[in-house]
């Protein structure tokens, strides 16, 4: 099976390009199916972070641009890599092929494992975001997604860390330590049963977290990779009654 990955992150981005695209290629090569061809795309312009919904809404014609050129014959799925879903529902109106982003997914799975779900994500660049729900300080933004998806009930707290998303170092011991604080204080503080990593860039903490917890944790990529696996192996699609296909000769 072959899938298009579409990152929210700029193509002229050095860092995403020279650096996240060869750690991502790399992750992905390590938890898909042998038979699973995985092609990762970066639009013309986009968001360094894709932390609020303004940024989604700055650079949603350059995502669906790239989502516009998916070619259905050739590929079987879609993933949209951003813990916001950016363009999700617009994607899966366009497309006939399954379209699975992070967030969705992980919920989703959330659901089938616990009663209390935290997300734990990096710290939002915008100085004055106060804490969506929960102590944490986390983004309004993650909530109203839950809360369109109609996963909010599960939803207890959404918890930052000090560092902002362009910062997360998974090697960086101090890092990895002050999420496990953050997971723990959920987990007395909240009555947390399911934690989901907040960001795509936190992928390879999950047994980290997992051994200290004694809880399930969810890494965005897994839940969202083996999602579109299991719905392309079962011949799935989202419903063209739920997600009708624009008319584009109508607005011609």
């Amino acid at each position: 099976m072959k899938i298009k990955a579409i990152s929210v992150r700029s193509s002229t981005d050095d860092f995403a390009i020279n650096s996240l695209l060869p750690a991502l290629q790399g992750y992905y090569n390590s938890i898909k199916e042998p038979d699973t061809e995985v092609d990762f795309v970066f639009p013309r312009k986009g968001a360094r972070l894709m932390d609020q919904q303004y940024w989604e809404s700055l650079y949603t014609s350059y995502i669906m641009e790239l989502i516009n050129e998916v070619d259905e014959n050739v590929y079987d799925g879609v993933l949209i890599l951003c813990l916001l879903d950016a363009c999700l529902i617009a994607a899966k109106e366009r497309l006939n092929i399954p379209v699975v982003g992070l967030l969705q997914s992980s919920l989703a799975l959330a659901y089938n494992l616990g009663r209390r779900v935290t997300i734990l994500q990096p710290k939002a660049t915008s100085s004055n975001v106060r804490g969506a729900i929960g102590p944490g300080g986390g983004s309004h933004d993650v909530q109203d997604k839950a809360r369109l998806y109609g996963m909010d009930n599960i939803l207890v707290s959404v918890r930052c860390m000090q560092a902002t998303g362009l910062e997360v170092d998974n090697s960086n011991e101090e890092q990895r330590n002050e999420i496990l604080l953050a997971a723990k204080q959920a987990v007395e503080e909240d009555g947390t049963d399911v934690l989901i990593l907040g960001c795509g860039a936190m992928f390879g903490m999950v047994d980290f977290l997992k051994d200290k917890l004694g809880i399930p944790v969810i890494d965005p990529n897994v839940a969202a990779l083996k999602t579109i696996e299991i719905l392309i192996k079962m011949r799935l699609s989202q419903s063209k009654s739920a997600y009708p296909r624009p008319n584009l000769e109508a607005m011609e």
